[in-house]
């Protein structure tokens, strides 16, 4: 059902005359990259505000189900002849298929497409003869979900693969939201994008509320028995300008047995620690959506990122008891200064104390990483650098302007970029061989400091 073609890494745009299954209303439904819309047009009077969840029937007979719907106020519309009344509706997902869907299903089988997968996952090359599908680069369960990477073929008329692109697949024991299904795929997809530096974005979504063993099962039973399968789109995220062609250079590859081993085993690494990391995962993908160019926002949304990081999260410094004797010494002192200060203010300026600092986690995250990697990857000025980069984040969130020139910006942005970076893959055991070239060690090059031996 509307499904992408090897050839391209989007899905197909939609324009067709549709109804409202529940109102009868008549209009058209348009998907266009970004552009969604239900426009409604009646001849009967105005058309009310739209309900949260829609389900039409587009001409060709399939149905579009829009769900957590917004109402776009309404119009008019006039001809030579006519006049009607016009509404705006805008969804925030669409399920499309040959059946109505509903918000309350559940699924147990989906898998996508990703913009930029061939340059993200590196693997060997494919048979030039025959018809046999290739294995899966990686198969694992995690969650009761079995999650596995493949490569979707064609097939040239004589025999052979003819295009190939990485897909993944999620087959789970229990049913699952739609919104479980999105966080999850969202997951899955940052791998790939820090694995090669490069925003990507979902396309080709099929979900079943079925999973392929059951569909199978079902298979051997009656062969002509049918299952719906449908296709699901969300709103894609912000796509920063593409970078020059061949500055992919991912650290996860399948290039050979070796590679794929171990790629296959970060990928589940990955998976197995996103309900600590999951957070993380979201910004570290906005930081790659984010607009290249090197601003306050740009550094805002890398330190952001490391603020998020489970490995480097603030730890306790001071117990209960030593915050007490400090709230109580410091009431003391301001009541025998005079100074006007309310009991909570001190307590809360107190209860800061027991967290590690920002700069302490930046200096013991650095010296974690400089045993893992060396100094060549976090040379001496990194710390400098990062804590720059703290005072301006301070400076943005009291509302003031750190003044600080754009030269400086981009230094300390990328000092805050390559850091993230290996915080975020230190445990998945990376290749390296390629690292000084990976989009997100623009800090070495900056700096000409080469890579370790």
């Amino acid at each position: 059902m509307y499904k992408a073609s090897l050839k391209e890494e989007t899905d197909p745009p939609i324009d067709v005359l549709c109804q409202d299954v529940e109102t009868g209303d008549r209009g058209q439904f348009t998907i266009d990259g970004n552009d969604w819309a239900f426009k409604i047009v009646s001849f009967q009077g105005k058309v009310p505000p739209s309900q949260s969840e829609r389900t039409l029937q587009l001409e060709n007979g399939h149905y579009a189900t829009l769900l957590a719907c917004q109402d776009g106020g309404g119009g008019h519309a006039s001809g030579l002849y006519v006049r009607g009344n016009t509404r705006l509706v805008y969804p925030n997902a669409i399920v499309l298929g040959p059946e109505p869907w509903s918000s309350k299903l559940l699924t147990k089988h989906f898998s996508f497409a990703f913009f930029k997968g061939k340059e993200s996952v590196l693997h060997s090359e494919l048979p030039s003869e025959g018809y046999e599908v290739p294995p899966k680069l990686a198969k694992f369960v995690v969650d009761g979900i079995e999650v596995s990477l493949g490569l979707q073929v064609s097939f040239s008329v004589g025999g052979g693969i003819a295009k190939s692109r990485p897909r993944v697949y999620f087959d789970s024991a229990r049913g699952l939201s739609l919104e479980e299904i999105y966080r999850i795929a969202a997951d899955a997809l940052t791998f790939f994008e820090i694995s090669a530096g490069v925003p990507s974005y979902h396309y080709d979504f099929s979900i079943n509320p079925f999973d392929t063993s059951e569909i199978l099962r079902a298979i051997e039973h009656d062969p002509n028995h049918y299952y719906p399968e449908f296709s699901l789109r969300f709103m894609k995220p912000e796509m920063p300008p593409e970078r020059p062609a061949g500055r992919e250079f991912p650290v996860f590859t399948f290039l050979d047995e070796q590679r794929a081993k171990q790629s296959a085993i970060a990928f589940e690494r990955w998976m197995m620690r996103r309900a600590e990391w999951s957070y993380s995962y979201t910004l570290a993908s906005r930081y790659l959506h984010a607009n290249p160019s090197f601003d306050i926002n740009r550094l805002l949304r890398a330190m952001a990122w490391f603020e998020s990081l489970p490995s480097y999260a603030s730890k306790d410094e001071l117990t209960d008891t030593q915050v007490g004797i400090l709230k109580r010494a410091a009431r003391s002192a301001a009541e025998s200064a005079g100074i006007a200060i309310t009991p909570a203010r001190i307590a809360e300026t107190m209860n800061q104390l027991r967290r590690e600092s920002l700069n302490g986690r930046l200096e013991r995250c650095i010296t974690s990483l400089r045993t893992r990697f060396g100094m060549s990857y976090l040379p001496e000025r990194i710390l400098q650098d990062c804590s720059k980069a703290k005072k301006i984040r301070d400076s943005a969130a009291h509302g003031f302007s750190s003044g600080t020139d754009i030269q400086s910006l981009y230094e300390y942005t990328l000092a805050l970029e390559i850091m993230c970076f290996l915080a975020t893959v230190e445990d998945l055991n990376p290749d390296f061989s390629t690292a000084y070239m990976h989009p997100l060690t623009d800090y070495l090059r900056l700096h000409s400091l080469g890579t370790t031996g």
